[in-house]
């Protein structure tokens, strides 16, 4: 019984790697690349850093930053329809996995037609893409180096899984100054919580002093998978709470009766 591994023909570690985008963007044959990403990222400026790198190597680019949290049919629909009014003849995704899936859903379309719900399943394509990298600016997706594609259907309300050989990008590249930047820049608490998510935490969070950090504009994850969990008594995170935040001793109480952990990352 034959195994197979399913793999980019390259993938680029190392500290101001994404420097190579140009390079290597010319190397599949890219000269005119959609630049996949979300809002954030354009909007803070490193899609436009990437877009300088590309240009460095005479990469002409152009930038959709509509890939959502869990990317919708509705994304790809759009992306498409950017890269065909453009010219685009490569797609280079920027950001974790959703920008990844997203723009594996637009190659998927753009280069066999149709729409996403056509490749729900596996192998479903019969051509291959147009020149595919993935750059990363997380340390926690797998999207950038395998087959797998995730958008949901808007319509049914479901998640459409697309396992194909063909989206697995060509190139990915990893660079910690990316992420880093962010991190630098952005205050992030990532919250890790209790069972009973859906019930019981998300319908609370509304009326919940995390909502305050939303309102500050802080940016916040949550992860329900127990197992990655771990209790913490918060006593580095409460100085930030109440010194920057303004929270008080009992909100940061209430706080962690639904979490197991969190932290903040800066």
């Amino acid at each position: 019984m034959s195994t197979y591994y399913y793999l980019p023909t390259r993938n680029v570690f190392g500290m101001g790697a994404s420097q190579e985008a140009g390079d290597l963007m010319k190397s599949l044959g890219g000269h005119k690349t959609m630049i996949v990403t979300d809002r954030f990222l354009h909007e803070s400026g490193m899609a436009g850093q990437i877009q300088e790198i590309l240009a460095q190597s005479g990469v002409e680019s152009i930038v959709f930053p509509g890939a959502e949290p869990n990317p919708t049919d509705k994304n790809v629909e759009a992306g498409v329809a950017v890269y065909r009014d453009n010219g685009g003849d490569s797609i280079l995704s920027l950001g974790g996995g959703s920008s990844h899936d997203c723009a594996k859903g637009i190659g998927m379309v753009a280069a066999n037609g149709g729409t996403i719900h056509d490749y729900e399943g596996v192998d479903k394509s019969n051509r291959p893409l147009m020149p595919l990298m993935a750059v990363n600016t997380t340390a926690g997706t797998a999207s950038e180096i395998t087959r797998f594609c995730i958008i949901t259907d808007t319509r049914r309300k479901v998640k459409m899984a697309i396992v194909d050989w063909r989206v697995t990008p060509q190139i990915a590249i990893n660079d910690p100054e990316l992420i880093k930047r962010l991190i630098d820049e952005n205050v992030t608490l990532e919250v890790c919580v209790t069972s009973n998510y859906h019930t019981k935490v998300v319908p609370a969070i509304r009326m919940h002093p995390i909502h305050k950090l939303l309102e500050a504009g802080v940016h916040v994850t949550v992860n329900s998978d127990n197992r990655t969990c771990s209790r913490t008594t918060l006593q580095k995170e409460k100085e930030v709470l109440k010194e920057e935040l303004g929270f008080t001793d009992e909100e940061i109480e209430k706080m962690q009766e639904y979490a197991w952990e969190a932290r903040f990352l800066k």
